[in-house]
């Protein structure tokens, strides 16, 4: 139930961006993937192994860094 309260929230604020400055909805979800790799790269160090996924519709967000592991 709490997730699906949060996805809403997530859904609502992109509909309310993407009406309020009459923008194009694929160009607000690019713009937060830009924005949410440097955020994790900040973090966690430079990757170029970072995968992000927005789905606008069901409000969901997955962000993924593939790292190899190696053993000593």
């Amino acid at each position: 139930m709490q997730e699906e309260i949060a996805n809403y929230k997530i859904v609502e604020a992109f509909e309310d961006i993407i009406r309020d400055k009459n923008l194009d909805p694929e160009l607000v979800v690019e713009t937060l993937k830009q924005a949410l790799i440097t955020a994790v790269k900040k973090r966690y160090g430079a990757a170029d192994n970072i995968e992000v996924k927005i789905d606008h519709e069901l409000g969901t967000i997955d962000i993924v860094i593939k790292k190899i592991v190696v053993m000593k």
